[in-house]
C-alpha cells in the first residue's frame, strides 16, 4: 500500500511539474495554491456495522495559474480513504480537477462567460454547493443516491445572465453566481465521472438553466432546472434521462432549497432491472438552514426521500441534522447527526454522529 501511494504522489507531482512546468520567477506572482480539506470523528452504525474512528473525507491542494490572454489552467489531487472493493482502507488519490479555462467577453445575454476543458465542473453540483454550504456533513442529495457524479472529463461552458446583482446584496447574501437573471450552463462528459473508467463511446450532455423571476424585488429566490441525457457508463449503455427542479431562497439570517427529481437510470449505470434497462427514478430533498449569529453560527437539517420504482418500489429515507460554527476565515467546526433507512428497516441501522473540521486555505 505504502508502494502505490508513493508512485501515485509522485505521478501527481510529475503531473503538476509538466502542467505547470517552464515558469519563470516572475511568472510565480500569478500562480496560486490552496486547500481544501475535511477532517472528522464518527460514530454510529453504517449498514449495522460498528464506526468509531478518525477520518479525511476530502484533501483538495488546488494549483492554479493565470496563463494570460483569458486563459488559466487548474490542477487539484484529491486525497481520500478508499472504502469499498479490493482496496478498502488504502490511502486514495484521485484528481478531481485538471482543466483548462479559457474567460472571454461578455456577449448577448450571457455576462462572465467562460469555458472549463478536461476534469472539469459538471453544471449542477458547484451551484448547489454554494447555496448548500454543506458537503462537509456528506454528499448533496443527487449525488448521495448515485444519480450523476460531480465532476467529469469533458467540457463544460458556464455564464451568469443580463449582468451582475448589486454589491450590498452579494456583500450581505451571497456572492457566488450573482447573475441579475440567473446563471446557465451546459457540457459534454464522459459520464462516469472523474474517478471512472470510460466504459463505452457514449457522451451525456447536461445542462442547468437558472431564473430569478422577481430580480427586481426578491433576488433571493431562484428557479433551476437541471437535465442530463445520454447512456449509463457500462458496455450495455442502459438509458440514463435526469430531470431536477430546484427552488431556493437565500437570505441573510436563513436558506431554504426544495428539490425535485424524476428520471430514469443513473450515469453509473446501475440503476437497472436487467444488463440494458434503466428502471425509472424519483425523489425529492428539503433543505433548511438558520443562521442564528450571521457569517458566524448555523444551525441546518435536510431531509431525502428517494425511490427506486422496481417490481417492487424501494423507498430510501434520510435525516440530518447539525450546528456549524466558523472558527475564523478559513476553519469551520461542524457537529451533525446523520440516519437513513430502506424501506421499512430502523434508521438506527445505519445512523452516524460527526464532529468536522473543514479547513480552507
Amino acid at each position: 500500500m505504502v508502494g502505490e501511494m508513493k508512485n501515485k504522489l509522485l505521478f501527481t507531482f510529475l503531473s503538476a511539474f509538466i502542467f505547470f512546468g517552464g515558469l519563470t520567477f516572475g511568472q510565480l506572482e500569478d500562480l496560486k495554491i490552496s486547500g481544501h480539506w475535511f477532517l472528522n470523528f464518527k460514530a454510529g452504525k453504517k449498514k449495522t456495522e460498528d464506526i468509531n474512528k478518525f477520518d479525511i473525507t476530502r484533501g483538495y491542494l488546488n494549483i492554479e495559474k493565470s496563463l494570460g490572454n483569458g486563459f488559466s489552467a487548474r490542477l487539484t489531487p484529491d486525497i481520500t480513504l478508499d472504502e469499498e472493493g479490493s482496496d478498502a482502507g488504502n490511502v486514495e488519490l484521485r484528481l478531481k480537477y485538471a482543466y483548462l479555462k479559457y474567460k472571454f467577453d461578455d456577449f448577448a445575454f450571457f455576462t462572465n462567460p467562460y469555458f472549463e476543458v478536461g476534469v472539469v465542473h459538471r453544471p449542477f453540483f458547484g451551484f448547489e454547493q454554494k447555496i448548500n454550504p454543506y458537503r462537509v456533513q456528506g454528499k448533496m442529495f443527487m449525488d448521495r443516491f448515485k444519480v450523476i457524479g460531480t465532476t467529469d472529463y469533458g467540457i463544460s461552458f458556464f455564464a451568469l445572465l443580463g449582468g451582475k446583482l448589486d454589491k450590498k446584496y452579494q456583500k450581505e447574501v451571497s456572492k457566488a453566481y450573482p447573475g441579475k437573471y440567473g446563471s446557465f450552463s451546459i457540457g459534454i462528459y464522459n459520464g462516469g465521472g472523474y474517478h471512472a473508467i470510460e466504459e463505452n463511446k457514449n457522451k451525456t450532455i447536461e445542462t442547468r438553466l437558472t431564473v430569478r423571476p422577481l430580480w427586481s424585488v426578491l433576488p433571493n429566490l431562484q428557479l433551476t432546472y437541471f437535465g442530463a441525457f445520454g447512456k449509463g457508463n457500462t458496455a450495455e449503455m442502459p438509458d440514463l434521462a435526469v430531470h431536477a427542479g430546484v427552488l431556493t431562497f437565500e437570505h441573510q439570517k436563513f436558506t431554504l432549497i426544495g428539490q425535485y427529481y424524476t428520471g430514469e437510470g443513473n450515469s453509473a449505470g446501475t440503476a437497472i432491472i436487467n444488463s440494458n434497462t434503466s428502471h425509472d427514478q424519483k425523489g425529492y430533498s428539503l433543505f433548511a438552514e438558520i443562521k442564528v449569529l450571521p457569517k458566524r453560527l448555523a444551525i441546518f437539517g435536510r431531509y431525502d426521500n428517494f425511490t427506486k420504482e422496481k417490481s417492487k418500489d424501494e423507498e430510501h429515507k434520510a435525516i440530518v441534522f447539525g450546528a456549524a460554527y466558523k472558527l475564523n476565515k478559513g476553519v469551520k467546526l461542524v457537529a451533525d447527526f446523520d440516519a437513513s433507512k430502506k424501506d421499512n428497516a430502523a434508521y438506527d441501522d445505519n445512523s452516524m454522529f460527526k464532529v468536522s473540521l473543514e479547513v480552507k486555505f
